[in-house]
């Protein structure tokens, strides 16, 4: 979820590193997100943004980004109408401290190039009006924990009535479409269970000096990524 663009995924799956998770179409905010520095440190931050641009940032709205160079997740600093990695590092450097603002991210200019240049779905494979059943697919990547969730936190975003998927696409299609979503794998004792990939969540992160996992160009990420999706949806076609 959580590199460019945190996640590139065009279907409804969560996707979890461990908390790494994103929904197409709908724009979220505050997303909670783990992710592991190359020392092993822990970082929780969050995940905001749609499918055309996502980003991290802590709670402070900080914006973090993974530096290509020493793999290491630091504070963002502008550049131009994009942003770039700095030498502050998340969890060891005050970003408060050192001249930076909250907020930091792509112009609008970039944000529209970026949209612009999505994949088009040429046609529809999904009902526009009436009543649609949603699979939700949770994973988190070998080396990871599980969740440990209560599952309501996952029902009230994508079906309460109020900040949810469903909620999103009522008021979209003017009370013309409802999408219900039914997680997999199933709830344990009212928390998360997860399909487990076999591969480590740096497997599916560009490569770099200290992530020698991760892949090289975009055909090989997408190729992984495809694997992994295609995967999960095996794991619990049953």
């Amino acid at each position: 979820m959580k590199a460019g663009s945190l996640i590139r995924v065009s279907v409804l799956i969560i996707l979890v590193l461990s908390g790494y998770q994103w929904l197409t179409a709908a724009y979220l905010t505050d997303i909670p997100v783990q992710v592991n520095q190359p020392n092993g440190t822990v970082i929780d931050c969050f995940a905001s943004g749609d499918e055309y641009h996502n980003w991290l940032h802590d709670a402070d709205g900080y914006t973090i980004i993974q530096s290509p160079d020493t793999g290491y997740y630091t504070y963002a600093i502008q550049s131009g109408d994009t942003v770039t990695a700095s030498g502050l590092i998340v969890g060891i450097d005050d970003p408060s401290v050192s001249g930076l603002t909250p907020g930091i991210n792509i112009s609008q200019a970039e944000y529209q190039q970026k949209r612009a240049s999505f994949p088009v779905q040429e046609t529809r494979d999904a009902h526009t009006t009436g009543t649609i059943n949603n699979i939700v697919i949770f994973i988190h990547f070998t080396g990871q924990s599980e969740f440990n969730e209560n599952i309501s936190v996952y029902d009230g975003w994508f079906n309460s009535n109020t900040s949810s998927l469903k909620n999103y696409f009522i008021e979209a299609s003017y009370g013309q479409l409802t999408v219900n979503s039914f997680f997999y794998p199933p709830a344990a004792n009212d928390h998360v269970v997860s399909w487990m990939s076999p591969y480590p969540r740096e497997y599916y992160l560009p490569y770099s000096t200290s992530n020698t996992n991760g892949y090289h160009n975009t055909a090989e990420w997408q190729s992984r990524e495809h694997d992994l999706l295609r995967s999960a949806v095996n794991a619990v076609s049953d």
